[in-house]
């Protein structure tokens, strides 16, 4: 999951945004420390609930707050190109994305399909290298959406069952620049598009979720309003259609951080989801997303905690992708029942998720290869995502 745009200054640049909190029309563009913080509060939900569903019944809804960011922030990234010509424009957006989350996660299915070949039975470990493939094409969610239910309990024995929503994220990426492209990027000319994608993608979610809740689940077209909510929300900062101070602040950050309470334990992972079980993610991410940071730059009361999400929302790539197969290869091999084993994954997963922060992430973005080299990679990259489409 994590699924965050690359900027100039690093993993912390990733949470970049217009300088006014998002409600400014310029295009200068500064750390938003708070939506780290919001990826690493997403993050943590994400992992509880995988450590055991029963501590955090809603936590899978973390990925969902993923989505609504990711759209946030990519939106931000489009218009801080705007200026360019058009292939600078696409190639400089799509080179950053590979450079963002290809090395990491063809790391990850390396080491976790070794894994998978040493510690799982060969008569069962077949399909789950047939999604590792798919993985490489961003295209696992589309492959599990007909294999499997992911709320059953074998879909708890797949290491590679979390890739889906990279897949949802990574088909986002390769189409939603286009259809911006075609409107040139102009922020009036945005909203009626980014309107219409929302809700014919809320329709068809909804239709989805009650006739084939896989599909609605799975699906990148039923996923695609959470995303475009999310750059919706970017562009009518930009517009000031939300710049009344009663949108801003303690109160709508107050209120979404209720809702995203509710999301994470309420949440029913069988009735009405994704549409209309979603939404208490959705509107409270939407509305920490509009709130901004405080004075000085906080949003918790404790500087302890704020740290704490920070660090989490950092790694919260690293983690998201590593977490999974060490919790996965564990129930094949020990088990997750007591309280040493849980010790065992969290530790693991973190560490695994520094190790790739460290060695991967961010030598990739501070030492990239030659720009030849970069360019061919990235037309690779996404000429196979078509490839698999």
């Amino acid at each position: 999951m994590a699924v965050a745009p690359t900027a100039t200054t690093g993993a912390a640049a990733a949470a970049s945004v217009p300088a006014s909190g998002g409600g400014g029309k310029g295009g200068a563009f500064a750390y938003r420390p708070d939506i780290d913080a919001l990826r690493g509060a997403a993050m943590l939900a994400v992992l509880v609930f995988h450590l055991n569903k029963a501590w955090l019944p809603g936590g899978f809804t973390g990925v969902d707050i993923f989505f609504v960011i990711s759209g946030y922030v990519v939106m931000g990234s489009l218009l801080g190109q705007a200026s360019k010509p058009l292939w600078p424009r696409l190639g400089n957006f799509y080179l950053r994305r590979v450079r963002r989350l290809l090395p990491n996660l063809l790391v990850c299915l390396a080491v976790t399909s070794l894994g998978v070949a040493m510690l799982i039975p060969p008569l069962e470990s077949g399909p789950y290298f047939i999604v590792a493939l798919k993985a490489l094409f961003g295209w696992s969610n589309n492959y599990l959406m007909g294999q499997l239910d992911y709320f059953a309990t074998d879909s708890d024995l797949n290491p590679f069952l979390h890739t889906w929503s990279l897949g949802v994220e990574q088909q986002f990426y390769l189409v939603f620049p286009l259809l911006m492209v075609g409107i040139g990027y102009g922020v009036r000319r945005s909203v009626p598009l980014l309107a219409a994608l929302i809700v014919l993608s809320l329709g068809a979610s909804w239709w989805w979720t009650q006739s084939a809740p896989m599909a609605a689940f799975f699906l990148m077209p039923s996923r695609l309003w959470e995303l475009t909510v999310g750059s919706l929300l970017l562009v009518s900062q930009r517009r000031g259609l939300l710049g009344a101070e009663w949108m801003k602040g303690r109160w709508p950050r107050l209120a979404g951080a209720a809702l995203l309470l509710w999301a994470v334990v309420m949440t029913s992972e069988r009735e009405g989801f994704p549409v209309p079980g979603v939404l208490p993610a959705v509107v409270g991410t939407l509305l920490v997303l509009q709130a901004g940071p405080g004075e000085g730059g906080r949003f918790l009361p404790g500087r302890w905690l704020e740290r704490v999400l920070l660090t989490c929302g950092l790694l919260s790539y690293s983690l998201y992708l590593w977490h999974w197969p060490v919790i996965v290869l564990l129930r094949w091999t020990w088990g997750m029942e007591t309280w040493w084993q849980y010790v065992v994954a969290v530790a693991g997963s973190v560490v695994l998720a520094v190790a790739a922060y460290g060695l991967v992430e961010q030598p990739v973005r501070r030492y990239p290869l030659k720009w030849w080299w970069e360019t061919l990679l990235a037309v690779l990259a996404v000429a196979g995502l078509w490839i698999g489409i």
